[in-house]
């Protein structure tokens, strides 16, 4: 964790001005002869959720007035920080972990993540993506729409909080749930077997029947592990008191003989208590849901490489030489921090193809 956060949730009146004091900081490079830390601005900007100012007497019916407050908060609630440290410990992420959060807000989950520069985190708020920036500023993080960016690199984990039932639209015309639109955009982005955890409305696939379709869709990429309720309250201190949400596993599928995917199923494995122990709560979950897919993850991650090389047209030299030289890069303690991001060349350098429409010829 790189910074303590408070339990005390700031009063709903006290967010929209504090907001605005935090962004004027970081505008002017002002916060250091302020004397407010990094960590005070961690825990003093809220976002955007709850702050949309309009009431309910002024529209015709209930769903007039929730799409207008679609409009102007676009979905953004950002995760309290115990949810996000629950999240990453069920996870147990490594050092060499590379991981992604595609509507990242200021980054949340980022605080719970072993090595910031191995993160991933975009989103189309440019306020939200400022204080992030400032926040965890050797990670990597762009001001850009879940359905543009491209990410050139492939994760082993992508965590998310994305926003609740709004409708988007594919290139091809289809219009999905934001929660399926991200399921959909993670799976494009995570390495074979890599794992995604997001937290979705309790709703979301709770019904074999009427949500069948989107059902099998996410079976068509995803391997399920499991998932957990948590506690109604959880968006609380942004002036939502009851709202039920659950956090999901899911594991992308892979070719490799032998491996075995799960179907969905609607039940939960666990329900937080209001005042659960993250700690103990977090391990009962690895345990009991991460744990096995986790360790296929890792132990795939050479084989994964191998296969792909094999595939390729270099030579056995150069296979033997690169895994020599990351072995060295891992063991070696100063250039440790960068065996992921090594992994990860190596592994675009065998993936890559030529750009549509360029030609060999000079």
């Amino acid at each position: 964790m790189k910074y303590s956060y408070q339990e005390e949730p700031i009063p709903q009146d006290k967010r929209k001005s504090l907001n605005e004091k935090v962004l004027y900081l970081i505008d002017n490079d002002s916060s250091d002869s302020c004397s407010i830390s990094p960590a005070d601005i961690y825990n003093a900007y809220t976002g955007d959720g709850g702050l949309h100012g309009l009431e309910r007497d002024d529209y015709e019916n209930y769903h007039a007035y929730s799409e207008a407050k679609k409009e102007i908060e676009n979905g953004q609630f950002f995760t309290p920080p115990r949810i996000c440290n629950f999240v990453t410990a069920c996870l147990k992420l490594s050092e060499y972990d590379l991981v992604a959060d595609l509507t990242c807000g200021m980054g949340s989950f980022f605080n719970f993540i072993p090595a910031e520069t191995n993160i991933y985190g975009c989103d189309l708020d440019v306020r939200a993506v400022k204080v992030a920036k400032f926040l965890y500023p050797a990670a990597t993080i762009e001001c850009r729409d879940i359905r543009t960016c491209q990410p050139d690199t492939r994760f082993d984990y992508v965590i998310g909080n994305p926003p609740f039932h709004l409708k988007w639209w594919t290139q091809n015309g289809r219009e999905l749930s934001s929660q399926m639109y991200y399921c959909l955009k993670a799976a494009e982005v995570l390495k074979p077997l890599g794992i995604l955890a997001l937290i979705v409305p309790k709703s979301y696939l709770s019904d074999t029947f009427t949500d069948s379709g989107q059902i099998r869709e996410m079976e068509k990429h995803y391997s399920f592990l499991g998932q957990v309720l948590l506690p109604e309250d959880a968006f609380s201190y942004l002036g939502v008191s009851r709202f039920p949400t659950k956090l999901q596993f899911w594991q992308k599928k892979t070719a490799a003989n032998g491996w075995k995917s799960h179907p969905y199923r609607t039940e939960a494995e666990h329900t937080l208590a209001r005042d659960f122990n993250v700690q103990e709560e977090s391990q009962y979950i690895h345990k009991k849901i991460v744990a096995f897919a986790k360790s296929a993850l890792e132990n795939n991650q050479s084989k994964i490489l191998l296969e792909l090389a094999k595939s390729s047209s270099t030579s056995g030299d150069f296979k033997y030489q690169t895994q020599k030289l990351l072995y060295h890069i891992k063991v070696h303690p100063v250039t440790r921090p960068s065996y992921a991001r090594c992994c990860e060349y190596l592994h675009r350098f065998y993936t890559q193809r030529m750009p549509e429409g360029m030609r060999y010829e000079l």
